[in-house]
């Protein structure tokens, strides 16, 4: 089962360059270390208890079918979310055990409005720790 939680803002930074250190799409990275996707990508959340901030391996994107397949053989969502300039490709997920270390399974954001805007399907993103 997915959780909604409560998020203000998904900010997905430029894509930073550099692929060659072993990480496949959807891993969690940091820049450089990314194989095979276009690279490492920081994705921060806001939360009304903070920030979570995560670098993923992915790819930029304009629909699903340039994302691509995770450990599990499905194919990545292309999303873009409030404050971003670009789409993204995140690993989609049925629980959080389907995501790597540091994220989580998320299918649906709350806008600065209040408003909670679901998913298309759920996606892995950054969460906050306990």
């Amino acid at each position: 089962m997915t959780k909604s939680i409560g998020v203000a803002l998904v900010i997905a930074a430029g894509m930073l360059a550099g692929c060659s250190n072993g990480k496949g799409a959807y891993e969690t990275c940091e820049a450089g270390q990314c194989e095979g996707v276009d690279g490492c990508s920081d994705v921060r959340v806001e939360y009304a208890e903070g920030a979570a901030t995560a670098g993923i391996c992915t790819n930029l994107c304009e629909s699903d079918a340039e994302c691509p397949i995770d450990v599990r053989g499905a194919r990545g969502a292309c999303e873009r979310f409030v404050g971003s300039t670009i789409s993204i490709c995140f690993e989609t997920c049925t629980t959080s055990d389907d995501c790597p270390e540091g994220l989580g399974c998320v299918d649906r954001l709350t806008d600065s409005s209040g408003m909670s805007v679901p998913f298309d399907q759920p996606v892995c993103l950054p969460v906050l720790h306990d």
